[in-house]
């Protein structure tokens, strides 16, 4: 992926995210903001992690680990203001987001790891993610659910984290 596509394809990730906003009912403004800006952002760290490997194809090593800190800083940036809790929870937030939106890929199942990522984002807001990350290669107006994700959410539900975190 070029800088170029890595763009064209963050374009088609946010328009997939308005679809998935529709789709979970998502209406209220902080929570539409933050899964939006989790879409622009979750490829941010591609061009700082590009690298062509022996197989001659582009790889980004630790994009979203990368990506993650540059959210934090462009958040930050913008997001200047007296409500530095509430700004500070918002950018926690899609960077949370950001960092996580791979993890789906190579889940066998393991509880503990649902319980792991539930303690740092909904899990519905990472199926989010990981459903307009999916979707926008390039988006066709479908949403689609990644078998790794789905498999995800199943175990979230019997650990009863789909909707919140997990008890002590």
């Amino acid at each position: 992926i070029t800088l170029g596509d890595t763009l064209v394809h963050t374009m088609h990730v946010c328009n997939a995210m308005v679809a998935k906003n529709k789709e979970d009912g998502i209406v209220d403004d902080d929570h539409i903001a933050r899964r939006m800006f989790a879409a622009l952002l979750h490829d941010v760290g591609k061009p700082d992690t590009f690298e062509i490997g022996k197989d001659g194809r582009i790889h980004n090593p630790a994009h979203d680990s990368v990506g993650e800190e540059i959210a934090r800083g462009f958040l930050r940036k913008l997001f200047k203001s007296d409500l530095q809790a509430k700004d500070g929870d918002f950018i926690d937030a899609v960077a949370a987001m950001v960092r996580l939106h791979m993890r789906h890929i190579g889940f066998e199942g393991s509880q503990p790891q649902v319980r792991k990522l539930a303690l740092q984002v909904p899990m519905k807001d990472l199926a989010a993610i990981v459903v307009a990350d999916h979707s926008g290669r390039p988006w066709k107006g479908q949403l689609i659910m990644p078998d790794q994700m789905n498999h995800m959410l199943d175990v979230a539900a019997e650990v009863q984290v789909m909707d919140a975190k997990p008890q002590a």
